[in-house]
């Protein structure tokens, strides 16, 4: 029975390891960017292409909805890097960010929700996050649940499609 505690406990340092390292990165992101209260962290987990490009499409309504004034993008897919600034005015900065620290970043989030302003465009992560089963429940689409589910946002208005290269 001690092997599975040893096991336990090896998991559960490695998880505090990666949620201090979290913590430690969200620290630096904000004292470098000296983020205001008007601003909003998208963090693009992986390079999902769908996922991340109703993010990028439902930005302006997420912002304008929160009444916030801009929004850094935290992300690792190239795509979002060459697109995004056709689909938003409202995008100050994009900072190119690792899988690593993301999954370091959603470890601290998950163990402590240290912020309103960090939004996770993700359907699977952090761990827990069910969006994935939602697809086609009742009709949902991919773009519904981004809008509605991870951007919050009250009324679901279909947004004009804009060329992703």
């Amino acid at each position: 029975m001690s092997g599975n505690n040893d096991d336990l406990k090896e998991i559960l340092e490695k998880d505090i390891e990666k949620a201090y390292k979290g913590r430690q990165l969200w620290i630096e992101l904000r004292d470098k960017h000296q983020w205001g209260d008007g601003d909003y962290v998208i963090l693009m987990p992986s390079d999902d292409k769908e996922c991340n490009y109703y993010s990028l499409l439902y930005l302006n309504s997420f912002i304008n909805q929160n009444k916030g004034q801009r929004a850094y993008l935290l992300t690792c897919d190239e795509g979002v890097k060459r697109n995004a600034a056709r689909f938003s005015d409202k995008i100050c900065d994009i900072i190119d960010f690792s899988r690593e620290s993301a999954e370091c970043l959603m470890k601290f989030y998950s163990l402590y929700t240290f912020t309103d302003k960090l939004i996770i465009a993700s359907l699977n992560e952090p761990e827990g996050r069910s969006g994935l089963r939602l697809i086609g429940k009742k009709g949902l689409s991919v773009e519904e649940i981004v809008a509605i589910g991870i951007y919050g946002l009250r009324k679901f208005e279909k947004q004009a499609d804009i060329e992703y290269i």
